[in-house]
Formats: C-alpha cells, structure tokens, sequence
C-alpha cells in the first residue's frame, strides 16, 4: 500500500519547516568564496567557478584538485504561539563538502573540470513532546552533484561555459508524531531520490584587472523519491489496521 496524502503534505511541510529554521539550501561551495560572504558570480578565483559561474573557470590559470569541508551546527529554540516557555530544538551538526578538479592547456582558451558538492541538506530535531510534534519532530535532506563542466575563453576578458548538474544521491527523512485517542504514534518516511539531470551556465566578463562581472543560471531539479519506506511505531492493535502503508512516493524541488 502507497501513502500519498501524507507525502504531499510531508512535502510541503519539510519545504516550509526547514525554510523557517534558516532554509535547505547549502551555499558552502567554495573556502575562498565562503571567506568573501558566499559571493563568486563574478569572480574567477580558483576551482569552484565550476559552481559559481561556469564561464568564469575558462579565467583560471591554475590546474589542479581541491577539497573543501565545512561544518554547519544547528543551534535553535522557540516559544509556541500564546506560550511563554522557550523550547530549544537537539544540536545538530552537518557537514556540506566541495570537491573541483580542473583540466586544460595552461596557455589555451578551453577549460575542464569535475565538481562534487553538496548545495541542499539540513537537519532538524525538535524536541521530545514539543507542541508541534504532530507536524514534525524529526527532518533530514541530503543530495550530492556531480558537475561535469565544460569552458572556453572567447577573448582575453570574455569567457563563456556550461555544466551538467546530475543528482548524483538525494535521501529524505521525515518524521511526526500521530494523535491517537490513547497516545501518539509516530511515523516516519525514509527514502531516496531518482538521479536527476540539469544544468549550470554562465558568462565571464573581465575588462581590467580592477574589474570582473558575470552572469549564471542554474536549473530546478525535482529531486523525487519513489517506493520509500513508510514505518510507524507506537500505534495500538486496536487502531493498526487504520495505519498500513509501507510505501510513499515525494517530490521534493531544489530550487537554482
């Protein structure tokens, strides 16, 4: 059996709670650029142009490998409508990462690489017997890109490239409890996304040393979770039959 009511709305729930507690999206993707406030559109510093703009990486004179990690730590609390108590959610740590190789002639207009990186995940845990248990008490997002990236320098100060973003591993994890005329049972979706494909383009303009602009866009990927795991626990035999479902399907879109 295939539960679907609750999945839409497990949707948009996990879209909306993780947005509320500081937003899904993981823009980790660089050290240097990280150090800069996250900005790298119009910048060709190293590498991680492949994410932030791919025309830029064509403006890169180094080659080579690097890695970056970085650890978020999730320290939240909050006060229920009409109540005066401040509720702190668990601490919890993710660790985003970035992986770039680049390849090409180091005098020569063409440019190649292969990015890794992680720009969707979160992690929240609220509470044991917080007020919004029956929406959620538990949430987690994890997706992996893999870029193959392609750039070419048309002049001097004008460079052009693309990428093709492939949903390499997506997995979400969903958990609420449910009100029972007993107690409360819990529930929790567990699953993992199709691999899915889109892509990364951008435009390089460097017309002094003083002075670099660009322009990017990056695609929507509908990360979709097909035959997940459906669980419940806590559930009494005198309301089981009510609770079968043991599979769910979701959409779930990674926004540019």
């Amino acid at each position: 059996m295939h539960f679907k009511s609750l999945l839409l709305a497990g949707g948009a729930l996990l879209t909306g709670t993780a947005a509320s507690a500081g937003g899904y999206q993981v823009t980790l993707a660089g050290q240097k650029n990280n150090g800069m406030g996250g900005v790298g559109v119009g910048l060709s510093l190293d590498q991680a142009a492949m994410f932030y703009n791919p025309g830029a990486l064509a403006m890169v004179k180094d080659r080579g490998v690097q890695l970056g990690v970085n650890a978020t730590l999730a320290r939240n609390a909050f006060v229920a409508e009409g109540g005066s108590q401040q509720r702190e959610l668990r601490n919890s740590t993710v660790t985003p990462f970035n992986f770039y190789a680049g390849f090409g002639p180091a005098e020569g207009k063409f440019r190649a690489g292969i990015a890794v990186y992680t720009p969707f995940g979160s992690k929240l845990q609220y509470a044991d017997g917080w007020e919004g248990r029956t929406a959620l008490t538990d949430i987690t997002l994890e997706s992996v890109y893999v870029q193959p990236t392609f750039s070419y320098a048309i002049t001097d100060q004008l460079s052009i490239g693309a990428g093709l973003m492939i949903l390499a591993y997506g997995s979400v994890n969903l958990q609420r409890d449910i009100p029972l005329p007993d107690s409360f049972g819990h529930i929790e979706l567990d699953g993992k996304a199709d691999n899915k494909v889109g892509f990364n383009a951008g435009i390089f303009f460097k017309p002094s040393d003083k002075l670099s602009v660009g322009i990017s866009h990056r695609s929507k990927i509908d990360a979709k979770v097909k035959d997940g795991d459906v669980t419940f626990t806590n559930v009494s035999p005198s309301f089981a039959a009510s609770f079968q479902a043991t599979k769910f399907n979701a959409t779930l879109p990674l926004v540019a």
